[in-house]
């Protein structure tokens, strides 16, 4: 990152990195701070601003490397590997294969599926520099256009996939020549579901696993798309253990309960959970950066699964032994054992 960097010791001997860096927007100077010790993470709110004349962001190694890879990204350079650069569409282009394997080249329906994920990978990344870049009127403005537009593509995967499994299964149900009556969406696509169970069941299993995903989604489409949209809000908070900020939007408690049954975990250091939720007494709010990343890591296992129970062979492992795809099965792989960020 063309920074200044300086090593200390805590009391327990663990290593901690200080470096001095540009800020996500360019407006002043930062202090990362790189730890693997929980004393110093467990008080990094307590910590931010105490020492230092500038921000401080005290960070895992995990979370380091995510912030670097964003810093790279707003200078427009996508780094694959060590002293191995590409240019933006190659990179995404890495990202979805690295985690869709099972996916295969082969008509329009599964090119709109691979053109919505590459997109959606591209959004998370602008709501990650916006999450970076400080807490203001325009960092919230821009993160809602965004996680707007991720709502929508997620939502027209499930749908790329359900038309996909439709026609190479030649499924027939009452009100098939209806487009929407296609979906995994239960309340549409009541009647689809129930002719898939018949022809590949474990598909439909499949399906029914992630249930939860799939109504969280369709539930946030219906108020991004149709009813009114998600209110968006700062939220302060300072006391004891130190103070910070983020962009929220408000949400329901409902929909808080179908993000828990995603699978969806307390922060070990945060005070928002793994997928940006946060409660403050009855009100509920998501951060739309954690809230976008564990939700397509969830999308993308479920995706892939999807594609290999209809039968697609893993693409990245027979490139290994194709003379014509080894060298591209050879990035990605480098791709997914160097890449920085999500």
């Amino acid at each position: 990152m063309g920074v200044d960097s300086a090593e200390a010791e805590n009391d327990n001997g663990v290593a901690v990195v200080v470096a001095v860096a540009a800020a996500l927007d360019w407006s002043d100077r930062a202090y990362l701070v790189v730890t693997a010790n929980d004393a110093l993470l467990s008080h990094r709110t307590l910590l931010k601003g105490r020492f230092w004349d500038h921000p401080v962001f005290v960070a895992t190694v995990g979370e380091a490397k995510e912030i670097m890879d964003l810093f790279a990204k707003k200078m427009g350079k996508y780094h694959i590997g060590p002293r191995f650069l590409c240019n933006k569409g190659l990179w995404y282009w890495y990202s979805y294969r690295s985690r869709i394997p099972h996916y295969n080249v082969e008509d329009g329906i599964l090119a709109s599926l691979a053109n919505r994920f590459t997109n959606l990978l591209m959004s998370i990344d602008e709501m990650g520099i916006q999450y970076y870049s400080g807490v203001d009127n325009d960092t919230m403005r821009n993160t809602l256009y965004h996680f707007f537009y991720y709502i929508i593509l997620v939502s027209g995967v499930f749908d790329s996939l359900a038309i996909k499994a439709g026609k190479q299964l030649r499924l027939r149900f009452k009100d098939d020549h209806i487009p929407s009556r296609t979906s995994l969406n239960p309340k549409a696509g009541m009647n689809y579901l129930r002719a898939l169970e018949k022809t590949n069941p474990e598909l439909r299993g499949h399906i029914r696993a992630s249930a939860p995903l799939i109504a969280l989604v369709y539930c946030l489409r219906e108020e991004v798309t149709h009813r009114e949209m998600p209110r968006e809000t700062s939220f302060k908070f300072s006391g004891s253990t130190g103070s910070w900020e983020g962009n929220f939007l408000w949400t329901e408690d409902e929909t808080v309960q179908m993000v828990e049954r995603c699978g969806d975990i307390a922060s070990k250091y945060d005070s928002i959970s793994e997928w940006g939720v946060l409660r403050s007494g009855r009100n509920c709010f998501i951060e739309p950066f954690h809230f976008a990343k564990a939700s397509a890591q969830k999308l993308g296992t479920f995706a892939d699964r999807f594609l290999e129970l209809l039968g697609y062979e893993n693409w990245i492992e027979q490139a290994e032994h194709s003379a014509s795809s080894r060298s591209f099965g050879r990035d990605v792989a480098i791709f997914r054992q160097h890449r920085l960020g999500f």
